[in-house]
């Protein structure tokens, strides 16, 4: 006969030998203790019950165990291990030493305590379940991750189609790679024309001043130095003439290279000429047609019309 017993936390329905009735018991679901009930009479037979859940199924609970009859069934084996090395040493066998019986005795205790957990373990509704669905939803994923690599695989080419496509490859690597060359080779050919086409310029003298008409500043006057030599000198060097115009200051800077910026003007003796912007000659002063150029010089020009 057994009991049967309704937890009062969990609802769960419990099978209980009738022999443990009021002994104290835990429910192996929710670990709530309680009292083991006395058993029911036995009702008359009627109206099937109806079926029980997962829940509500009756789990058999074992009996607590007593320290003390673990303790005496450790003796028993420890004597009757006594008894087993006794009877193997008349019979001529080498009797184990306490070091052995210990480690029996530990390999044992390992051996009920591994076996224990296990049982409880089944014992809980639900886990052989969690257990089972965790591998089965593992080995699902495993193949919809396998599906969905082969479907992403690129489809197969034929021998024509493998070929086209590499030579394809080949050529854009070769793009790639001749571009970059290309454009480092134009970059030096570039600096190589710039470097023989720039020419070198002379030793200059810096050359500014102001030109004033009439004791008024006279903007857009063209001033010139033409390289010219003394009766009995030589001609100077490339003789080429500096310019320069004048602002609404009436100031001027002469250039040996106006068109890429080098001011100067050669040393030496030069003709200086002061134009209108339509090309009419301003008079100069006889002192102020000839200059000498030698160092940095600011040379100024007092124009006027009565001249």
């Amino acid at each position: 006969m057994t009991i049967r017993y309704s937890c009062e936390k969990c609802e769960a329905v419990l099978k209980i030998r009738d022999e443990l009735a009021g002994s104290n018991a835990k429910c192996p679901k929710c670990k709530m203790a309680f009292v083991i009930p006395e058993p029911k009479p036995v009702e008359p037979a009627g109206k099937p019950a109806a079926p029980l859940s997962m829940v509500d199924m009756p789990q058999e609970i074992t009996p607590p165990v007593n320290p003390a009859d673990t303790d005496l069934l450790d003796i028993a084996r420890e004597a009757a291990s006594t008894a087993a090395a006794a009877s193997s040493q008349s019979a001529g066998m080498p009797k184990p030493s306490i070091a052995d019986l210990m480690r029996e005795h530990e390999a044992s205790k390992k051996k009920k305590s591994d076996s224990k957990k296990k049982s409880e373990l089944d014992a809980i509704p639900g886990v052989a379940a969690m257990v089972t669905s965790g591998s089965a939803a593992d080995v699902l994923n495993r193949n919809y991750d396998q599906k969905r690599g082969q479907s992403s695989d690129p489809p197969t080419l034929t021998r024509e189609e493998q070929r086209a496509a590499d030579q394809k490859e080949a050529m854009k690597d070769f793009a790639v790679k001749g571009g970059a060359g290309l454009a480092g080779l134009g970059i030096v050919l570039y600096f190589l024309i710039s470097w023989m086409l720039s020419e070198s310029y002379p030793d200059l003298v810096y050359v500014s001043g102001v030109v004033t008409l009439n004791n008024q500043p006279l903007a857009g006057a063209r001033v010139e130095f033409a390289p010219t030599s003394a009766p009995g000198q030589q001609a100077l060097e490339n003789m080429q003439p500096s310019s320069g115009y004048t602002n609404e200051s009436g100031e001027y800077v002469l250039y040996y290279d106006e068109l890429n910026g080098v001011s100067g003007a050669l040393p030496g003796l030069h003709k200086v000429s002061i134009m209108t912007a339509s090309g009419g000659m301003y008079p100069l002063a006889a002192s102020e047609e000839q200059q000498t150029l030698s160092e940095t010089a600011t040379i100024d020009f007092s124009l006027s019309t009565g001249r």
